[in-house]
């Protein structure tokens, strides 16, 4: 991809928040296996799901745990800190896949 190439895709994505568009990412591509063991007590998703009491990714999302169970186990405070740094860590890591062909 050329530099053209990856501003003009850039430039596409800030016009498309800006119309309110959104763009879906799994919940495996967003909390992946390295985020989870970088950020985490845990070696996998799989891992912290099971310890805070949760069988799915859905039940965990839909309720989940306090935030103390983040503090003790997690560099974040609660579920959306955690989840906005690994929406941050997906759109860098995403970038830098565009910037060198990946």
């Amino acid at each position: 991809m050329t530099p053209e190439d990856f501003t003009n895709r850039i430039r596409k994505f800030g016009d498309d928040l800006a119309q309110g568009q959104t763009h879906s990412v799994r919940h495996d591509e967003l909390l992946t296996d390295g985020f989870i063991l970088n950020n985490t007590n845990f070696r996998t998703l799989s891992e912290l799901l099971t310890n805070s009491g949760f069988e799915t990714f859905k039940e965990f999302h839909e309720n989940p745990p306090n935030d103390q169970f983040f503090i003790d186990n997690t560099r974040f405070s609660t579920y959306q800190d955690m989840i906005a740094a690994a929406s941050k860590a997906f759109v860098i890591t995403k970038t830098r896949g565009d910037l060198t062909g990946q």
